[in-house]
C-alpha cells in the first residue's frame, strides 16, 4: 500500500511538472519613476512547450494585453495538448525598430480596433504609456514570479 501510494504522488507530481513546463512564462511588473506619474503596470511575457504568447502595450484601449496559441513544436511532436488547439495570429506587420536593431511584430488587439508591438523581455518597455516618459523600470518591491 506504501509503495502504491509512493508511485502515485510521483505520478502526480511528473504530470504537474509537465504541466508547468509546458505553460511557463513570467510575470512583470513595472512602475513609472516619475514621481508625479507613478503608473503600474502588470503583464505576463513568454509561453512554454504547448503555449505561446505575443503580449504588448495597446495604446487605444489603454492597457497590456496578449494573444495565445498553440506551439507548433507540441503540434509537430504529436504531444498531448491541453485544451483546444489555436493557430498562431498573423501579425499585422513586421518593421525594423531602429534603436535596437529588432524586427518587432505588430498584432492587433484582441479587444478591438487598436494594435500593439510584441514586447519580448521586460527590459524593451522603457516609457511610461501615461505620462510618456523613458521611466519604467521592474518593480523590486514586488518579487520575479514565474508562472505556469
Amino acid at each position: 500500500m506504501v509503495k502504491l501510494r509512493k508511485l502515485v504522488w510521483v505520478a502526480l507530481s511528473l504530470v504537474l511538472l509537465l504541466q508547468s513546463l509546458a505553460r511557463s512564462g513570467e510575470i512583470a511588473n513595472l512602475q513609472c519613476d516619475n514621481k508625479d506619474c507613478k503608473h503600474a503596470l502588470e503583464f505576463q511575457l513568454g509561453g512554454g512547450m504547448f503555449v505561446k504568447q505575443a503580449t504588448g502595450y495597446c495604446s487605444h484601449c489603454k492597457k497590456m494585453v496578449k494573444l495565445t496559441w498553440t506551439s507548433q513544436h507540441a503540434l509537430q511532436a504529436g504531444a498531448p495538448v491541453p485544451g483546444p488547439v489555436v493557430k498562431p495570429p498573423k501579425p499585422l506587420a513586421e518593421v525594423w525598430d531602429p534603436a535596437t536593431g529588432q524586427v518587432r511584430k505588430i498584432y492587433r488587439c484582441p479587444n478591438g480596433d487598436g494594435a500593439f508591438i510584441e514586447i519580448r523581455d521586460v527590459g524593451d518597455f522603457k516609457w511610461c504609456p501615461k505620462c510618456n516618459r523613458p521611466t519604467m523600470k521592474q518593480d523590486t518591491s514586488k518579487p520575479k514570479v514565474m508562472v505556469d
